[in-house]
């Protein structure tokens, strides 16, 4: 397999040393947000009415866990969905919480179909409505080979990927009113890793 020449991607470089009572005016003139890393406090306007309903699967760690807070420090209570990393899910909660908004823990698991439409229900009932559906949840079943990769493995992640995200969005449209908003988030979600091409796949990323 021949990849094509890999180009660096351009932005705005970061200088080689930032002392830290420059680092918030450097991030501000360069046109980013900060949200909740660190001991710096957002400052940034808010971008979302207070009261705002959000469901966001897979909102218990990483970028899910990222997109609850902020969404939090903007004025929405937000659903999180996860299939059993409670302590995760916790921790979650509590950074919410300390934002001054409401957070509703949802575990299960989205890639069976029943579960995925209940979350949004529940949502629906614990929060008294849905304006914003964040479809994040995702995973994968690496195989070096197809020769390794059984078809169980293979449908799950379909499902848990794919199937969800559509069961999830069908259910919730019932409750979306006018202005409001389903944002997919793509996921790594590659199974088979052709040998020999790790390095290229990286250097493209």
């Amino acid at each position: 397999m021949t990849w094509p020449p890999q180009r660096a991607a351009t932005s705005r470089s970061l200088p080689a040393r930032v002392p830290p009572d420059r680092l918030r005016p450097f991030y501000l003139q360069s046109g980013c947000r900060l949200l909740f890393r660190g001991p710096l406090k957002q400052q940034s306007a808010s971008r979302l009415r207070v009261g705002k309903r959000a469901l966001i699967t897979g909102g218990d760690s990483g970028i899910g866990r990222a997109v609850a807070v902020a969404f939090a420090k903007e004025g929405a209570d937000v659903a999180i969905a996860y299939l059993c990393e409670h302590e995760d899910a916790r921790h979650t909660a509590n950074l919410v919480a300390a934002a001054g908004r409401r957070a509703v823990l949802l575990p299960g698991e989205l890639a069976d179909e029943q579960h995925a439409t209940q979350i949004v229900e529940r949502t629906v009932e614990e929060l008294g409505g849905l304006d914003i559906l964040v479809n994040h949840v995702g995973t994968r079943t690496p195989a070096k080979s197809l020769e390794e990769l059984s078809s169980e493995p293979f449908d799950y992640t379909f499902k848990a990927n794919i199937y969800s995200h559509f069961w999830t969005t069908k259910a919730a449209l019932q409750y979306l009113p006018d202005g409001a908003a389903i944002i997919p988030s793509r996921q790594k979600s590659r199974i088979v890793r052709p040998a020999g091409t790790e390095g290229s796949r990286r250097a493209s990323r």
